[in-house]
């Protein structure tokens, strides 16, 4: 779901009352208050200043409040449906395993409360997608309103971006693997184009800050199963071993010891196993009775596979 102009368009008094209603008062309140209110703007258009006029929504794009008022205004948002649902600041994903009832009425019911609620803000319906995952899948149709209170088919996608992350109707992640890959060899371009030599300190010093973190942010989500995307993301890291001096000569193998370097496919396993190691601790806190609640609610559930 993507909320037009959604930093724009969150009301003052609206937000004022929620935080109030998460217990923020007294001089916190006020302060807040005195850091949204009493705006004004005007535009200019051609050398042509418009008259000033007050600003009555809308939180500072920015600013570091600015994203966490907006994220207190919409906290109540999972309360009121019954899918799962994820938020990030105005990222909204709602998603639902299929059952044998009626999944379209179910989905739908959900989308159409984000319509009715008390946030006043409207959806982007060129910007709202659905994706279908599962074989089986019935690939019900969905729809959100518009401005002229017109309901809008949600686009169907076969891929999207999601907090950097692309992924696919098959989830093979095999395009964002692609991508990033893509990326990287750019960055290992222009520093090619850019040192005529580099010692071995500078070329890993290089690696880790600027291409690494490229080939591995978010491993644990998109971790690749097919060899093709193993070597694809490999061979990144074998071509920038060889910027070096005097190193160019050696095997991988070889480059990677003298780097002091694991594998890229080792440096993956152990982010999954530190990943599992802080669900089993409870460092990073799952929900597993959110999720157990909402599996309650499904009476009779498909395969795992079929997920829309």
């Amino acid at each position: 779901m993507d909320y037009a102009k959604a930093f724009d368009t969150v009301p003052h008094e609206r937000l004022l009352a929620q935080l109030s209603t998460l217990g923020i008062r007294g001089s916190t309140l006020s302060w807040i208050r005195s850091f949204l209110t009493g705006r004004e703007q005007s535009v200019t258009v051609n050398g042509s200043l418009s008259e000033w006029s007050n600003v009555s929504s809308g939180v500072l794009q920015g600013s570091v409040l600015g994203p966490l008022l907006f994220t207190m205004f919409v906290s109540d948002v999972p309360n009121l449906l019954d899918n799962y649902i994820s938020m990030f600041a105005d990222d909204t994903k709602i998603y639902q395993i299929l059952e044998q009832l009626d999944p379209q009425q179910f989905l739908q019911g959900d989308l159409d409360k984000l319509q009715t609620y008390k946030m006043q803000m409207l959806f982007h319906p060129e910007k709202c997608k659905v994706m279908h995952l599962g074989s089986n899948n019935p690939r019900m149709n969905y729809t959100t309103s518009s401005n002229n209170n017109t309901w809008v088919p949600f686009v169907v996608a076969e891929e999207e971006k999601d907090l950097r992350v692309i992924i696919d109707n098959e989830l093979k992640f095999s395009q964002h693997i692609q991508a990033q890959a893509n990326k990287a060899n750019r960055v290992l371009g222009a520093l090619q184009h850019t040192f005529l030599a580099l010692d071995k300190t500078a070329c890993l010093n290089l690696y880790k800050s600027l291409i690494r973190p490229l080939l591995e942010y978010a491993s644990v989500v998109w971790n690749p199963a097919l060899k093709r995307d193993k070597d694809t993301l490999e061979k990144v890291q074998q071509r920038a071993t060889r910027l070096a001096q005097g190193l160019s000569h050696l095997s991988y193998s070889d480059r990677l010891a003298s780097f002091q370097l694991p594998t890229l496919q080792f440096r993956r396993l152990r982010a999954d196993v530190i990943q599992t190691f802080k669900i089993l601790k409870n460092i990073d806190n799952i929900n597993f009775q959110y999720v157990e609640r909402q599996c309650s609610k499904q009476q009779e559930v498909l395969p795992p596979e079929d997920i829309t």
